[in-house]
């Protein structure tokens, strides 16, 4: 149940905080500690959050507090943006555990703003940074006025300009919907759609990003595409990314796999990710009305 994956999180947390980004949960048990990325911190902060609210249960508090804890130490001063992050895989496949990003991911901060939102909402104390500072901060760092659409993210070298379906159209369409920018969500959700697109004899589907030239279908974030069309009021679209999402997983099964190909960091391989995005969406459709990432009233 929630309360024990929840518990799981507390025993993984770091010293400083955050979590390493995965782990085994059979055969030889390792845990990628040294591996850290902001957008898994904020996802963890959010569902320790979401369970306060929904249990009305405080005992994660200080979980939860270290996890923002955490983001604070890594805002970058000038932009006000997270950044991604420590730790990498380098030159032939080395981990550095030493490596700092100096990057920010738009997906990553996305995630952490609905964190800090939610953890600020059930717990008023905590110190959190805020919410919708880093919110202008998105919109005003990370959108591409001249093609409607957000940025990969940015260096200290300039935006990073490639177009990257979570960043550019489905996570950030989420987030410009819950943050009043609507147009922009829709122009968002235009770009992709002409940038990534393509179709099967199943229905539309999406590539990860512009640099991947074959076509590969991201599944995991193209199913806040249905969430975001259906926010939009626009029910052709939503149905349409729902039918292509249920005709794969009559054809591939569940959980749902990550991509539908062999392509590199796009495996076809079944995945919690793309299967809890997929619940997220089915437990939306049915109720009818947002409980993931909504806009704030």
């Amino acid at each position: 149940d929630a309360r024990a994956l929840l518990n799981t999180l507390v025993v993984l947390q770091r010293s400083d905080g955050a979590w390493g980004f995965s782990f085994h949960i059979k055969g030889d048990g390792f845990y990628n500690q040294g591996y850290v990325r902001a957008g898994v911190v904020a996802w963890a902060l959010y569902a320790m959050a979401r369970y306060n609210q929904v249990f009305r249960d405080g005992r994660y508090r200080r979980s939860m507090r270290r996890a923002g804890a955490w983001l604070a130490s890594h805002q970058d001063p000038n932009s006000g943006l997270i950044r991604g992050g420590q730790g990498r895989w380098g030159h032939q496949n080395r981990f550095e555990p030493n490596y700092l990003a100096q990057w920010v991911s738009t997906e990553h901060n996305v995630d952490a703003y609905f964190a800090l939102r939610l953890a600020k909402r059930v717990d008023p104390d905590g110190g959190w940074l805020s919410a919708g500072l880093l919110a202008n901060a998105i919109h005003d760092s990370l959108w591409i006025s001249e093609q409607g659409r957000f940025a990969r993210g940015m260096s200290p070298k300039g935006l990073d300009r490639v177009t990257s379906l979570d960043a550019a159209g489905s996570w950030s369409a989420l987030f410009a919907i819950a943050t009043g920018r609507v147009e922009r969500a829709k122009q968002a959700l235009t770009w992709i759609d002409q940038k990534l697109r393509f179709t099967t004899s199943t229905g539309p589907r999406w590539r990860p990003s512009d640099q991947v030239k074959r076509a590969v279908w991201f599944v995991e974030a193209s199913v806040a595409l249905a969430l975001a069309h259906r926010r939009l009021g626009q029910p052709s679209q939503s149905t349409a990314v729902s039918r292509s999402l249920s005709s794969w997983a009559c054809q591939a099964g569940l959980p749902l796999s990550y991509s539908d190909s062999w392509q590199r960091d796009y495996p076809k391989s079944p995945a919690v990710a793309p299967m809890a995005w997929w619940v997220f969406w089915l437990v939306e459709e049915r109720s009818a009305r947002p409980w993931l990432w909504r806009r704030q009233l």
